[in-house]
């Protein structure tokens, strides 16, 4: 395992260094997700019920890139992804699911899910690679336990996996066919066996445990093309990369201590963008740590792998 600022073989472009792509000073970003069609990145806000995206800065471009665009949202927003026939998002609201018009601010409720706990939300969502949505609950407080829900293309809801406290690290290998999942909490990731033709999932084992003395709970995760897993660690002001085997790689140090979702993008998708929160924090950590809340770019010297927009 190598603790690294420039990752072997690294050019001056993909030098390891880490920058602010975006000062937004968010409560709990979350949900970092980068469009190809579209060449930008949303994510959201989730204590503050906000949509953010942004289109990066292209070199070629002769114009300046516009100002992150926000929408903000009655009920607070855990996740969003493209939908495959374009115009709307499908996104995860505390309580369901639903379809959201960029263009218009027009909402439609597609699934309730868990709407009448009022000690849950949902929380981490990504989609597998035949384009079928999973998100996972949070417990906010009280005994309640949450689930790992699949929201297929006919726009059904199914729980796939139950007993959870706070659902993390939605992502998948590169062949489809392993889910890897978090319960936080637990200070693990899990690969679960992944049916792409139906969406069931099979049996679980540890993929990586975070040790005693390893600060954080593993956040936010996604894979790259070389099928090594990039975690983020809430509390661990860092990112690790996972070799397929579960063996950590590296590890990325970042300026936040609260880093939440990595996500892969560029036209090349050699960037690393990371989101990270705010949330918790006390004024003497704040002013210590400026970029906390901040979206982070990182040009790891890694590419990533092209996300599934929702099919349904």
């Amino acid at each position: 395992m190598t603790s690294i600022s420039t990752p072997p073989g690294g050019s001056n472009e993909d030098d390891g260094s880490v920058g602010i792509a975006v000062a937004c000073a968010n409560v709990l970003g979350e949900g970092a997700l980068w469009s190809a069609e579209e060449h930008a990145l949303y994510w959201v806000d989730i204590e503050r019920a906000e949509l953010w995206r942004f289109v990066p800065e292209d070199a070629a471009a002769e114009t300046p890139p516009p100002e992150p665009r926000t929408w903000r949202r009655p009920e607070r927003i855990a996740a969003a992804t493209p939908r495959r026939d374009g115009g709307s998002l499908i996104v995860a609201l505390a309580t369901g699911i639903a379809a959201f018009d960029p263009a218009t601010g027009q909402i439609e409720r597609l699934a309730d899910v868990e709407a009448r706990s009022p000690h849950t939300r949902l929380n981490d969502a990504r989609c597998d690679r035949q384009g079928r949505f999973l998100v996972g609950g949070h417990v906010e407080h009280g005994p309640a336990l949450t689930a790992l829900y699949r929201f297929d293309h006919d726009l059904t809801v199914t729980a796939v996996l139950a007993g959870i406290s706070t659902a993390n690290s939605i992502c998948f290998a590169p062949d489809g066919r392993t889910l890897y999942f978090a319960d936080s909490p637990r200070r693990e990731i899990l690969a679960y066996d992944y049916d792409p033709a139906t969406g069931a999932v099979g049996g679980g084992r540890v993929f990586c445990r975070l040790g005693e003395h390893e600060p954080g709970v593993p956040d936010g995760s996604t894979v790259d093309a070389e099928g090594y897993l990039w975690n983020a660690r809430w509390g661990g002001a860092c990112l690790a990369r996972y070799a397929p085997d579960g063996t950590l790689d590296r590890i990325v140090r970042l300026p936040v201590s609260q880093p939440t979702c990595p996500a892969f993008g560029g036209d090349d998708l050699g960037t690393l963008y990371v989101t990270s929160a705010r949330q918790g924090l006390s004024a003497e950590r704040l002013a210590a740590e400026p970029a906390a809340g901040s979206v982070l770019r990182i040009r790891p010297g890694v590419r990533g792998l092209p996300e599934m927009p929702f099919a349904g």
